[in-house]
């Protein structure tokens, strides 16, 4: 019988296992004290951040958190800062007509640009069914509300005209001089005033008598102006009976301008005369140049 070399001992484990075994009892107390150690740190760590986040919540940022809130809660918006993103529409008041003649109709609407940092050019008609008026292109100031116009209407009559606005190009108010609003620009730019309006039924032409609006037109700035608008409207008791529009072409700085309209209509019981003065100061060719060269 062969002897073969047995790696067994004693009970049947082998010298690896019995190395193991040895080393675990000889290493178990640390290896369980490092254990303990390792989850105690984890338990002061988790919960130490715990406390810190609360602390730092509660103690620390809270005071700081609370006067931004404050600070948020507290600041009030400029005017102007719901218009930054996009213009609001426009407002479009009801039309109004007018039929000095049987043949001849005025149809006229108000509308207002509630904006203070945009202004619009708008492309317009007037509407009644199928009839349309031509259209008709306007500039519509920040804050201002403006009468557009058809005047002599000579088509079919309309008899319930509406304002259409076909189009509407927005323009961001941006070329201001620094340091200025649009309100003390326009105040500074625009201090036309009207002298002395007044209607009367005295003028008699061919055995006919006409209606005759006076007035006098000054621009006491020392800026020239192109294209300047005279929108006359005439009162009877608060009820509009007549309406013109005037374009002045040229307005030297200084000027006064005698202006004298003629109403072959010559509306009666005329109790007061409107003159609406209207330039598109955004507009750089608005302004004239004066030539002082000589």
């Amino acid at each position: 019988m062969s002897l073969q070399q047995s790696s067994s001992i004693g009970s049947g484990q082998s010298t690896s296992e019995l190395n193991a075994a040895d080393w675990w009892v000889r290493h178990h107390i640390n290896i369980r004290m490092m254990s303990f150690i390792g989850l105690a740190l984890f338990i002061i760590l988790s919960w130490g951040y715990g406390i810190w986040t609360l602390f730092d919540a509660y103690a620390l940022s809270y005071p700081k958190e609370q006067r931004y809130t404050a600070r948020i809660i507290g600041t009030t918006l400029g005017p102007d800062a719901d218009s930054v993103s996009a213009p609001v529409p426009l407002q479009i008041g009801g039309a109004m007509t007018l039929s000095p003649e049987s043949s001849l109709q005025h149809m006229f609407a108000p509308v207002s640009n509630g904006n203070t940092l945009w202004w619009a050019i708008v492309t317009y008609r007037f509407r009644d069914g199928e009839l349309q008026t031509p259209l008709r292109t306007a500039a519509l100031l920040p804050n201002d509300t403006r009468t557009l116009t058809e005047l002599g209407w000579q088509g079919a009559a309309m008899r319930t005209p509406s304002l259409s606005i076909e189009s509407t190009q927005w323009k961001r108010l941006d070329t201001l001089p620094a340091g200025m609003d649009y309100a003390g620009f326009k105040a500074q730019m625009v201090k036309f005033t009207i002298d002395k309006p007044v209607y009367t039924s005295d003028l008699e032409i061919e055995g006919k008598k006409l209606g005759r609006t006076t007035y006098t037109f000054n621009n006491p700035t020392g800026y020239a102006y192109r294209n300047v608008e005279l929108l006359t409207t005439l009162y009877r008791e608060g009820v509009i009976v007549g309406i013109n529009k005037l374009v002045l072409p040229s307005v030297a700085p200084g000027s006064a301008q005698p202006i004298n309209i003629v109403s072959p209509e010559n509306p009666i019981g005329v109790t007061r005369v409107d003159v609406q003065p209207f330039v598109n100061i955004l507009d750089p060719e608005t302004f004239k140049t004066t030539d002082t060269t000589g």
